[in-house]
């Protein structure tokens, strides 16, 4: 079983990478803790431990707050679990985005749509199932 991560403490991570400007770490966190939680197959008989699904403190971005948020939803779905309240209810962000914020070409982004799944098209992220896992 791959151990899981709290909340709180990636979400702090997350905030550290954005005050020293590598948003490419804060994604690899976002998507290791959600990684992780999907690793796991199935949801376990007893559930998820609180402090692997407990709201966390904000990490300093909103954007941040909904991909971290709407990773880990993404990961409990996946292996048959519910989401906390507070994972469904983030704000969308204000325009189309992907992951890493870049603008793709017209051919990527696409493909992109066509591949998103409903839970982050919902909130206008871009990204493919295979985004949220690890190796």
């Amino acid at each position: 079983m791959p151990a899981l991560i709290p909340t709180k403490r990636i979400s702090s991570e997350i905030r550290n990478h954005l005050l020293a400007g590598d948003q490419a770490a804060a994604l690899r966190d976002a998507v290791e803790i959600a990684g992780r939680i999907r690793a796991l197959g199935t949801m376990p008989t007893e559930g998820l431990p609180a402090w692997a699904t407990a709201k966390p403190p904000s990490t300093g971005s909103a954007r941040w707050d909904t991909i971290l948020a709407t990773g880990i939803a993404f990961a409990i779905e996946q292996i048959g679990g519910r989401p906390e309240p507070w994972m469904e209810a983030v704000a969308p962000l204000d325009e189309l985005s992907t992951l890493s914020g870049y603008e793709p070409g017209d051919l990527l982004r696409e493909r992109l749509l066509a591949e998103t799944p409903a839970r982050f098209l919902g909130i206008r992220i871009l990204c493919r199932d295979r985004d949220w896992t690890i190796a």
